[in-house]
């Protein structure tokens, strides 16, 4: 029973065999029909975008680009200051040391430029003093103009010195002939007015004109002289002297002994003043005008109360003659050295041979 069985079996999957062999092939066309559907390339088609699409998509790109230059220049904003930071940090001591020099020189230079300032001013000070004391020392003697005003000032009043003290005129008044001689006295002072007048060409007693044989034709080189004294100063200096000559001599013989006393002070330092400008303008004086001067200056020193009306009337002409001739010697002196000028100019000076008239 068991053999049938087997052998029932076996003819069966003999039999079966070509069977399942179709039925696998049905199978396996089943399977693969499907796959190859599911497997053919299918056609991929773009879609065409639309306007909006286009519009949104390049609002989307630029602000994409504006974020990304945004966060650049952030960047390098951020990279910039930490830099400037740190090269500020790093060049900070050199700033200081910088700001130190500049200091220092500023400093120096203002304490040069006030030296040199200073300087410049005390240099100038002191030009403009030397040139006061060159050009006007002879004004000094007025000092004593000052005085009786400084003795006012103090309650007291001025006084002459016991070597130099003033003559009194008071016994004068007592008799017609003492008026006559009193008279005669303050007359004496008219001398002063004619020297003065004299210079300043006021009397014109020698206004010619003189041309020397070296200066014919040349005409303002020349130069025509026709005034006594190149210093105008002179003559005034002189009319001044002899206003208040009159004014001190009238007070002495008339006036109160105290006025007279103060204004013999002025008249000092006026008299001494013009000595001096006449010293400093024409120069050392000649023989003969040294002599004149000297013998009235001797006058000052003799005398008494009673003959001192006559001898110092003596002294104003003397004075005012010895003013004028001292003037001429100046103007002669002055005369001199542009005659010698124009000589210097007119000669004849030879350079290697050949003669050159300038």
């Amino acid at each position: 029973m068991r053999f049938n069985s087997t052998n029932r079996r076996i003819v069966w999957c003999s039999s079966s065999l070509p069977t399942s062999l179709l039925l696998s092939l049905l199978l396996l066309v089943v399977v693969l029909l499907p796959s190859t559907r599911c497997f053919s390339p299918t056609p991929f088609t773009i879609p065409t975008p639309t306007k909006q699409h286009r519009f949104t998509t390049n609002i989307k790109i630029t602000k994409s680009i504006q974020l990304s230059q945004n966060r650049n220049r952030n960047n390098v904003d951020a990279t910039t200051t930490t830099t400037t930071k740190l090269h500020v940090s790093q060049r900070m001591p050199s700033l200081t040391n910088n700001m130190e020099l500049g200091c220092k020189k500023l400093s120096q230079t203002l304490t040069s430029s006030s030296i040199s300032a200073s300087t410049s001013t005390l240099s100038s000070i002191w030009k403009g003093t030397r040139l006061a004391l060159r050009q006007s020392w002879w004004c000094f003697p007025m000092i004593l103009v000052l005085f009786p005003f400084y003795c006012l000032l103090n309650g007291s009043h001025a006084q002459m010195p016991n070597w130099w003290s003033m003559n009194n005129l008071n016994h004068l008044h007592s008799s017609t002939i003492g008026h006559l001689v009193c008279t005669g006295f303050l007359f004496s002072n008219i001398f002063y007015f004619l020297s003065g007048l004299y210079l300043l060409n006021g009397i014109p007693l020698r206004n010619e004109r003189r041309l020397t044989d070296e200066h014919e034709g040349e005409g303002e080189e020349s130069g025509m002289y026709n005034t006594k004294t190149n210093h105008p100063i002179l003559g005034w200096l002189l009319l001044c002297s002899g206003g208040m000559s009159l004014i001190y001599h009238a007070v002495q013989s008339l006036g109160p002994w105290l006025v007279a006393e103060s204004l013999c002070f002025v008249d000092h330092g006026l008299a001494i003043s013009s000595v001096c400008c006449f010293f400093d303008r024409c120069g050392m004086p000649s023989v003969r005008t040294l002599l004149i001067g000297i013998s009235s200056l001797s006058l000052l020193a003799v005398g008494t109360d009673s003959v001192y009306p006559v001898i110092h009337s003596f002294w104003h002409v003397g004075s005012a003659a010895a003013a004028v001739l001292w003037a001429s010697d100046g103007e002669e002196r002055r005369k001199r050295y542009i005659v010698e000028s124009l000589r210097q100019k007119r000669s004849i000076t030879t350079v290697e041979g050949d003669i050159i008239v300038q």
